[in-house]
């Protein structure tokens, strides 16, 4: 009897869950003062600028593929090169990332994080394109930039 209740009130959850999602309403969640306050909880996060940048810079470089092996020696989400992984080394001053951590998503994501953060601190998508892939032309930057859109678009 118990595990039916158990199971009962797990599926009652998952049904509140997804009919609140579903709505694209506001959650009502109570403070845990003693009188319980009725406050609104915004569900959704819109992704900032950026990271929606970096959403499409994964997708036009992999398609989120950790293994992709790209021209040169080019690999992972981001396709970064053993000369990126030697620049993030370089400006920490120690031996922090390896090649094979261009495989890695989320070190990867660091170590592109690091170099913005150092020569790109505002966050300028067009800095940021050009510092990720230096020979890229308009067509990688609209490739980039209509991803960006569609994200937008299908958030």
């Amino acid at each position: 009897m118990k595990k039916i209740i158990i199971i009962l009130v797990c599926f009652l959850a998952i049904l509140f869950v997804c009919y609140t999602k579903y709505q694209n309403e506001k959650i009502i969640a109570v403070s845990p003062q003693k009188q319980p306050k009725i406050e609104c909880l915004d569900t959704i996060q819109t992704p900032t600028e950026w990271e929606l940048f970096l959403q499409a810079l994964i997708w036009v470089e992999s398609r989120g593929n950790t293994k992709a092996i790209g021209k040169g020696d080019c690999v992972g989400v981001l396709q970064l090169t053993k000369i990126y992984v030697m620049e993030c080394n370089r400006l920490l001053g120690f031996k922090k990332y390896s090649y094979d951590d261009r495989f890695d998503s989320l070190k990867s994501i660091e170590m592109f994080t690091l170099i913005q953060s150092v020569y790109n601190p505002e966050k300028d998508i067009n800095k940021a394109m050009f510092y990720h892939n230096k020979k890229a032309g308009i067509e990688y930057k609209n490739k980039i930039l209509n991803r960006i859109k569609f994200l937008k678009n299908n958030k």
